[in-house]
């Protein structure tokens, strides 16, 4: 693992080319174990270089281990856990792009959806982007009906972001129907 141990500085990171820590640092924490990722979240918390942190906070969410998704999904629903407001984002958009994370952010949407709003208010902005994810991840009629069912549920909260859930839906509803017009010869050709 590139980040060898709690001591690690941000200088013992040089040898690596920006344009590819990310790639790196995603693929690091995606083949390794607790430890690994204790690591980079240590090197996380201790650097105080803005976009090493966004690095090294959007490969965190590239781990195989769910218990260690959901430690960080949870982790940004407090301010004293180390995540700031304005990197949420990167977490929610590196954990719901994998099939794991995604399962792993309905949830945690259908359990905290309050207190994520609580977190990020007034910049409700933040969870239109995390919603337009979800939604750019989604490829079945039931997943677009779980969004449509939280949003629906959750309208009190959802009021301040009407054009971004919006879209968010009707970009959900053509990822269903491109899947479902396209899946049966995509699977012929392979």
């Amino acid at each position: 693992m590139l980040v060898k141990s709690q001591e690690s500085k941000d200088h013992d990171l040089q040898g690596i080319a920006n344009d590819f820590r990310a790639t790196i640092y995603c693929y690091g924490i995606k083949h390794s174990g607790k430890e690994e990722w204790e690591t980079m979240w240590n090197a996380y918390l201790n650097s105080n270089v803005a976009t090493l942190k966004n690095t090294m906070l959007y490969s965190l969410g590239c781990s195989c281990d769910e218990a260690l998704l959901k430690q960080l999904l949870e982790s940004t629903l407090n301010n004293n856990k180390g995540i700031r407001t304005q990197d949420i984002n990167s977490v929610y958009q590196s954990v719901v792009n994998s099939k794991i994370g995604f399962n792993l952010i309905k949830d945690f949407l259908n359990e905290n959806i309050k207190a994520i709003f609580e977190r990020v208010k007034p910049t409700y902005n933040k969870v239109s982007s995390l919603i337009m994810g979800v939604a750019q991840n989604i490829i079945h009629e039931d997943e677009y009906k779980w969004l449509e069912g939280l949003i629906g549920k959750n309208e009190e909260y959802f009021k301040h972001i009407k054009i971004g859930t919006k879209q968010a839906l009707e970009i959900a509803k053509v990822h269903v129907q491109w899947y479902k017009d396209n899946y049966e010869i995509i699977k012929k050709e392979h």
